[in-house]
């Protein structure tokens, strides 16, 4: 995890990505849904925490990639929230651009990802909260995919990044360095840089 200290509030976030290959081994009668995001976390880099997310998701509907916004929190297992839009289709190469905004008046947070080949875009408009987000973090997480990196886009199986977020900036400022907080066979944030108040 790289942190970098702020004296001011997370209120914005851009992030770039081309969509990778499909994955190299896609297994019949295996549910496998894989999840790419740039996000804004509260409290804390976790799985449950708040979070607001423009994601790269496949297998949510087939095998194939679409890219959908959200808003969710799960801080109360027994309880969570999920608020989301219409996802859009994206083929692999096809660039992505996402940001999440917080407006000048504190009203509404915007999530949304555009794909810029077709122009389609998912965004999502929630209501600002008394919710801090206090972490910027890049996240691949993976369902069935059992630490078998074949079921990984295949420019992973390649041992190539299959998956590189660019154009980064929070607040409106270049991001830092990120560091690595856990590989393909392990099941949490792939990768996290963060930044807190």
């Amino acid at each position: 995890v790289s942190l970098h200290s702020s004296s001011t509030p997370l209120t914005s976030f851009t992030a770039d990505f081309v969509v990778p290959p499909l994955p190299a081994r896609r297994p019949l009668f295996d549910s496998q849904v894989l999840y790419f995001w740039p996000g804004l976390k509260s409290k804390a880099p976790e799985m449950g925490s708040p979070v607001l997310q423009p994601v790269l998701q496949y297998g949510v509907a087939g095998p194939r990639w679409s890219v959908q916004s959200w808003s969710v929190d799960a801080s109360d297992p027994s309880h969570p929230v999920a608020v989301t839009v219409p996802a859009i289709d994206a083929q692999p190469g096809d660039r992505i651009t996402s940001h999440i905004r917080l407006s000048d008046d504190g009203s509404t947070w915007t999530v949304s990802a555009t794909n810029t080949a077709s122009g389609a875009d998912s965004t999502l408009h929630v209501a600002g909260s008394r919710i801090s987000y206090d972490y910027a973090v890049l996240v691949n997480e993976n369902v069935n995919v059992k630490g078998e990196c074949e079921r990984m886009p295949a420019y992973a199986v390649l041992e190539r990044a299959s998956l590189t977020f660019t154009n980064l900036s929070v607040n409106g400022k270049p991001m830092p360095a990120w560091r690595t907080r856990a590989r393909c066979a392990t099941p949490a944030l792939a990768a996290a840089g963060t930044r807190r108040r």
